[in-house]
């Protein structure tokens, strides 16, 4: 799109111009230069130069002679207006916030460079020859900016002048201007569709390099900030039932240390876009170098179910609404990508183990004594349903799984006996064990 397309009328109006220009520069009235707004800025306020670029706005001026464009110190509010000589001369655009109260975030509307977040300039500027005026020389009319007269322009092309100075875009990508610790201003404003991007750095079109840029001495330019972010989760696969160590890298990516520690979220849905997110966890970190990382994690948590979850780690948050206690570099204001993605975890059943087998033991207590004495038996089993004791010399027999106090007295031991215990496990499967009682040898004397 042409910006001679939005103002065809002024075109008609540049030819007056010349004319005007001819007749008035006898007496020493110079027509062609804006008319003057206040080029001193108010007090805790300094000046921003240099000039925006747009494709179909050309160079957009933030300092002349006459006018100028103002960022309070402590604020960071900006005020004053930018001046448009475009093919179109499309006039003034400005800061002002009295002149941006009907803006289409209202109340939301002032043009301001949050200190605070990195610089980042948010809020909205407004293009004063949008609006609709009969005189000639609209777009040199300040009064235009006025929003009593909130009337589009017949040539405006739709257009109402917005110029939105950070948000979000409909594919979801965030652009906007920010003040950075040079004090120079960098990437985008959005005029909407009709415009487009507003570039506060770059290079034009005939090779010329163009920027916006207020004095290096300005206490509000951002200072460096560090950036938490959060990495993957590991590991990817446990077992349902059982508590498992989870962890993730936490990084500082900014250029300034955390200055303190902070705590990690760690969150627990139902699938990668985080539905039915529920708590799963906190883990402090220690402060963080600039462009350094550690690990983060939980010692243990535990899926009930077997099934497919998904995990992720936030750097710096201790709840989902939380926003943390580390002051971070934009876009982190709202500190929407110190959270990791969502990392799938594979949830298995636990492997079923056969049930251990049946086992048996039996003791002798003594297992060596004199012809015609008595030995006394005790047995102990395990996992055991039954379990019966005999002997190689006698009828007499035992039964029960366990007999270890006071255990059995046996018959008299005349030979080497046998003892033998049988148990029958839960399995079906049988364990044994067998101890001898032996006679003391008798020795006559002759």
């Amino acid at each position: 799109m042409n910006i001679v397309t939005l103002y065809p009328h002024r075109r008609l109006f540049q030819l007056f111009y010349v004319l005007v220009f001819l007749v008035v520069a006898s007496i020493g009235i110079v027509a062609s230069t804006p008319r003057a707004h206040a080029a001193t800025c108010p007090i805790e306020s300094v000046p921003i130069s240099g000039y925006a670029w747009s494709q179909y706005l050309g160079a957009i001026n933030f300092s002349g002679s006459t006018y100028g464009v103002c960022e309070n110190t402590t604020t960071g509010v900006l005020s004053g207006y930018a001046w448009v000589q475009g093919q179109d001369y499309l006039g003034w655009v400005t800061f002002n916030s009295d002149q941006l109260i009907s803006c289409p975030t209202a109340p939301n509307c002032d043009a301001e460079v949050d200190v605070k977040n990195g610089g980042r300039i948010t809020g909205w500027a407004r293009a004063c020859a949008a609006y609709s005026d009969t005189d000639p020389t609209a777009a040199w009319n300040q009064n235009l900016c006025n929003p009593a007269f909130d009337i589009l322009d017949p040539g405006s092309g739709g257009w109402d002048g917005w110029i939105h100075l950070s948000g979000t875009a409909e594919d979801g990508t965030t652009y906007g201007w920010v003040q950075d610790t040079t004090c120079a201003w960098q990437n985008y404003a959005w005029g909407s569709e009709n415009i487009g991007a507003i570039h506060a750095k770059g290079t034009a079109q005939d090779g010329t390099t163009y920027g916006i840029s207020g004095p290096r001495n300005n206490p509000a330019c951002a200072s460096a900030l560090p950036d938490l972010i959060a990495g993957r989760i590991s590991p990817t696969a446990v077992t349902a039932g059982i508590g498992s160590p989870f962890s993730a890298q936490i990084s500082n990516i900014g250029d300034a240390a955390t200055g303190s520690g902070f705590t990690n979220l760690f969150q627990v849905a139902a699938d990668s876009s985080g539905t039915r997110a529920a708590f799963a966890g906190t883990d402090p970190s220690s402060a963080l170098a600039a462009r350094s990382s550690g690990t983060s994690g939980l010692r243990s948590y535990t899926f009930n179910n077997p099934g497919i979850y998904y995990m992720r780690a936030c750097a710096d948050k201790s709840s989902a609404g939380n926003v943390g206690v580390i002051t971070e570099a934009p876009p982190q204001a709202n500190e929407e990508n110190n959270c990791g993605e969502w990392t799938r975890i594979d949830v298995t059943a636990p492997i079923a183990m056969p049930p251990p087998g049946p086992g048996a033991h039996i003791y002798a207590e003594p297992t060596r004594v004199p012809k015609d004495s008595t030995t006394v038996i005790t047995w102990e089993s395990s996992n055991t349903t039954s379990c019966s004791i005999t002997n190689n010399r006698t009828d007499t027999t035992w039964s029960g799984t366990m007999n270890m106090n006071p255990g059995e007295t046996s018959d008299p031991i005349t030979a080497q006996t046998i003892f033998r215990i049988n148990c029958t496990g839960s399995d079906g499967t049988t364990a044994s064990d067998e101890v001898t009682v032996n006679i003391l040898p008798a020795f006559k004397e002759f």
